[in-house]
């Protein structure tokens, strides 16, 4: 069997954990920070030391998740965005977090934020360059505990009015590639194949060739993590975004079978992490049924 470090989302909830924990077999985390925690400390202390005993590994902290607090686009933490007060709560709430549950480890903690600047936008453009730097640059020296892993997004923000966006294809990766030169490995980059495999068909379709395989070599490398999951159509609709494998459906097996063998050949040292939308985050089933899928391929290697 060939050694893979699974990851499970959890927000800082008792009941998830405990549940994934007992179905899941659970022990290396990503805590997903929601926005109604943002810029609250105490509030965010208090979940995490009630949830302390159960968080055997904390891997990953991604930055908090909300429509309702104005954070842009889309919700998310962006680093387009880092001259907004919103976003930079949320940016040094996950900071807090991560360097806290890495002060028990042997090993710093990554806290992931999305990307919608393209590579040109950030390295031509002085303002970005600036302030993504000098942001990004004084939080690592504040919590020494920590690295920032940057995140590829999808193409198109499902808001109204629907708005396009960088970062979707190789950015993520060619940032990644340019901060390592000031901050070392402290910077690397999450590769969600939900993301990833969006962009890449909505370019195919567009008569563009073989972008996926190009967005695999552009991580190598600098991918610490995986967000391992599948999408249908665009993901655009409810219910195709993050969705699981379905072990019933042919077509969702031999998907993850070559998805998977391409994240264990370009990005042999990430850690595998099912970043799954369930409709039930107790019952866990999609996830359950993507893991089973994921360790059976395993053994039989």
């Amino acid at each position: 069997m060939l050694l893979v470090i699974e990851v499970f989302k959890t927000t800082l909830n008792l009941e998830e954990l405990k549940v994934k924990r007992e179905k899941l077999n659970a022990r290396n985390f990503e805590i997903q920070l929601l926005g109604g925690s943002i810029g609250k400390s105490d509030k965010l202390i208090e979940d995490f030391g009630m949830c302390a005993s159960l968080l055997d590994n904390v891997i990953s902290v991604h930055t908090a998740l909300t429509n309702k607090e104005g954070i842009m686009p889309g919700g998310n933490c962006d680093i387009g965005y880092l001259y907004e007060r919103n976003v930079m709560l949320a940016l040094d709430d996950a900071c807090f977090i991560a360097n806290i549950a890495a002060l028990n480890q042997s090993h710093r903690v990554g806290v992931v934020i999305h990307n919608s600047l393209s590579y040109e936008q950030f390295s031509r453009n002085p303002y970005f360059l600036m302030i993504v730097t000098e942001t990004l640059g004084a939080l690592l020296m504040k919590y020494p505990n920590i690295e920032f892993w940057i995140e590829n997004v999808t193409p198109i923000c499902k808001e109204h009015p629907i708005t396009f966006k960088n970062g979707c294809i190789n950015d993520s990766a060619d940032i990644c590639k340019h901060l390592r030169q000031q901050f070392g490995d402290r910077i690397g980059a999450v590769f969600d194949t939900c993301h990833a495999i969006t962009t890449a068909r909505i370019l195919e379709d567009l008569g563009w060739d073989y972008v996926f395989p190009g967005m695999l070599e552009a991580f190598s490398g600098v991918c610490k993590e995986v967000h391992f999951a599948n999408v249908r159509g665009y993901g655009l609709k409810e219910g195709q975004h993050g969705c699981g494998f379905d072990p019933a459906n042919p077509t969702d097996v031999v998907k993850l079978e070559g998805l998977l063998s391409n994240c264990m050949e370009y990005f042999p040292n990430a850690y595998l992490c099912y970043e799954i939308t369930e409709t039930d985050y107790i019952v866990n089933q999609q996830t359950y049924e993507t893991m089973n899928l994921v360790n059976e391929i395993l053994n039989n290697r």
